[in-house]
């Protein structure tokens, strides 16, 4: 299956009831470790937990919890949608301007290499 973005992604786990949404407010110190722990121990879903507070204050984001589930049904969701998605071309193959000029770099500073700098 093809996914748009986390959010579609979501929808799809939701469908096949590997996703459960709580909309009760739940304190982000000790609750919701809590609640994820209780969820995980009984082979449930994972949660996404709408309206995250602390101190009273809600939070603008969701809380997702249990994402990676024990179900296979789930991991075999998880593992088509990280297929899908790329990296950027400067993370997939870095580029070698930097790496000369890092060298370039550390031979000014009089640090061109580690074993230099012990003997």
């Amino acid at each position: 299956m093809k996914y748009a973005d986390l959010r579609d992604f979501l929808r799809g786990l939701e469908g096949v009831g590997e996703l459960k949404r709580v909309s009760q407010p739940v304190s982000t110190r000790l609750e919701i470790i809590a609640l994820a722990n209780r969820v995980l121990r009984t082979g449930g879903p994972a949660l996404l937990l709408e309206c995250p507070i602390q101190g009273g204050r809600r939070y603008k984001h969701p809380v997702l919890a249990n994402l990676l589930p024990e179900s296979m049904a789930a991991i075999a969701e998880i593992g088509a949608f990280i297929r899908q998605v790329s990296a950027p071309a400067a993370v997939a193959e870095p580029s070698r301007t930097r790496s000369r000029a890092g060298r370039r770099s550390r031979r000014a500073s009089g640090r061109a290499s580690v074993s230099a700098d012990v003997a």
